[in-house]
């Protein structure tokens, strides 16, 4: 798991928030390069004892029972990749009961939710393109994504800011699309005529109509759900995630 803000979220919580990180063996000892964060150093890192790379280095034989031992894993960027990485880390260890927690450092310019692109996103998360149709692995995406959100939302409610999007159609060629969409994807997409929008979003009578997105389409609050995934990953890492500022 958008243009414009809708474009840069959807490539975010779908491509960044998780779903594709589970693919990847969690096994490794890893820092993620962030070209936002790119000054730092080595020797940034080797003030808190980290690993350097500037790609991920698998570790062989990590799924033999006898290779318990806890590593130490700098993550450079603490935005949705770094924080999804994070969880997912410290999520392998308690699914398996042959790893050890691991010892987790984000390494950002900024707290969580308060620095970088992720900071910024649009906050709309559903499967479609601005033309209505469907992602590549968009469902997918959103199933994994929204598993992610519920995480954060027990320690941060308010992330979520509004469970539907409205998506208007102002122009014929928007019409066609938006009711494919409808007829293709219905648990998800819901068309409405442009009366129907002017009751339930007050806007101005130029749309010809649109779409209401539902079943897991949300609209969410970016930083603050950065926030409460980073206090779910302290609570599950029982304290030793830890988060570094470190400035150019």
């Amino acid at each position: 798991m958008l243009h414009s803000n809708e474009i840069t979220f959807n490539k975010c919580m779908y491509m960044i928030l998780g779903w594709t990180l589970t693919s990847l063996s969690l096994t490794m000892s890893l820092s993620i390069p962030n070209p936002c964060l790119r000054r730092l150093s080595r020797a940034h890192l080797k003030r808190h004892n980290l690993p350097f790379s500037t790609h991920l280095h698998e570790t062989k034989n990590m799924d033999q029972p006898s290779q318990t031992k806890a590593r130490n894993i700098a993550i450079v960027g603490g935005g949705l990749a770094g924080l999804s990485a994070t969880y997912h880390l410290l999520q392998k260890s308690i699914d398996d009961p042959n790893l050890e927690m691991p010892e987790i450092t984000i390494i950002d310019k900024a707290k969580p939710g308060l620095g970088g692109a992720s900071s910024v996103a649009g906050g709309l998360l559903h499967p479609f393109s601005p033309r209505g149709k469907l992602i590549n692995l968009g469902l997918e995406g959103l199933e994994a994504s929204n598993s992610l959100i519920d995480v954060a939302s027990e320690h941060e409610s308010s992330c979520i800011l509004r469970e539907k999007i409205y998506r208007l159609a102002l122009s014929e060629k928007n019409v066609m699309q938006l009711t494919d969409t409808s007829s293709l994807y219905p648990k998800y997409a819901t068309w409405l005529t442009s009366e129907e929008i002017q009751e339930r979003c007050g806007s101005s009578s130029s749309n010809l109509g649109g779409i209401v997105l539902s079943s897991g389409c949300k609209v969410i609050h970016v930083p603050t759900y950065l926030q409460g995934l980073w206090k779910a990953c302290q609570h599950m890492s029982n304290g030793t995630a830890t988060w570094s500022i470190e400035e150019d």
